[in-house]
């Protein structure tokens, strides 16, 4: 019952008067019913609006703006294109593997501690590919959107392609791309946000790009937790490997590895931990 269903009961209570029925007009106007009439009214408003203050906090709407600790920005020492090169050091075993390569800002999570853990689970050896700058643009595409203070999701796929053409190319790799950056999709900009997204190829391989940016509850202006930032990455991880590696098929189940509509940190926080089929 809202405050003015309220207020209309206590009316009727006070006054002998309900809502909608026609009284004399002597018993309504009588001044100490009336200022306490309005008295249980302002009240009523006050504990309303105490009420909806507290929900807004409550969830979340108040405190938890998202505050990026990496921004991407442009500035001079930005540069233009990105330049191929001609080693692939860190992922040149032979055979199907998966791939590690840092764009721009790092993870909050160390890659070489990833890189050990999914060594583990998929029990085969994870490379490390050498770091690469973010630039002004790659395959034609702006790699930072000075506007949005984030870098895109299918730029940054070409610029990691561009820098590494041979591995692009092998169908035995997965390369995942890792970041400290706040991504966005180009091709939905009413998208304000994404922890990540996938290319899954028919024959084999596939590249992915996760990042951290906004994983870390210290983010949001709360208390830095490194244990949920480490179980938020593993379930986008562990999602897109499962994609990538094993040819799982997202699904609406959210406490699912492999949940297809991610689109918050608690969506993150109710899935299950992917492990590989044996």
């Amino acid at each position: 019952m809202g405050a003015l269903g309220l207020f209309r009961l206590v009316q009727a209570f006070v006054t002998g008067r309900a809502y909608g029925v026609r009284q004399s007009a002597d018993r309504v106007s009588q001044p100490a019913r009336f200022w306490l009439s309005v008295a249980v009214l302002v009240g009523l408003v006050a504990v309303s609006s105490t009420y909806v203050a507290w929900a807004i906090v409550a969830s979340g709407a108040i405190g938890s703006a998202f505050q990026a600790s990496h921004p991407a920005t442009v500035d001079r020492h930005v540069p233009e294109s990105p330049v191929a090169r001609l080693s692939a050091a860190g992922c040149e075993t032979p055979g199907r593997r998966v791939c590690f390569v840092t764009a721009g800002v790092a993870p909050d999570i160390p890659v070489d501690r990833l890189a050990r853990y999914y060594s583990t689970l998929l029990g085969s050896p994870v490379g490390i590919l050498d770091p690469i700058v973010l630039t002004r643009q790659a395959g034609g595409l702006p790699v930072i959107d000075a506007g949005r203070l984030q870098v895109g999701t299918g730029a940054v796929e070409r610029l990691v392609r561009d820098t590494y053409p041979m591995l692009w190319g092998d169908r035995d790799v997965t390369v995942v791309i890792l970041t400290g950056h706040d991504l966005w999709v180009e091709d939905r900009p009413g998208q304000r946000y994404a922890f990540g997204a996938a290319t899954v190829r028919n024959a084999g391989g596939g590249f992915a790009i996760v990042s951290s940016a906004r994983m870390n509850p210290a983010a949001y202006g709360q208390a830095a937790d490194p244990a949920v930032l480490e179980q938020r990455m593993h379930a986008m991880l562990g999602k897109y490997l499962a994609m990538l590696q094993y040819g799982a098929r997202p699904n609406a189940d959210p406490t699912s590895p492999i949940y297809s509509a991610v689109q918050s940190p608690a969506d993150l926080d109710r899935m299950r931990a992917f492990s590989p089929p044996r």
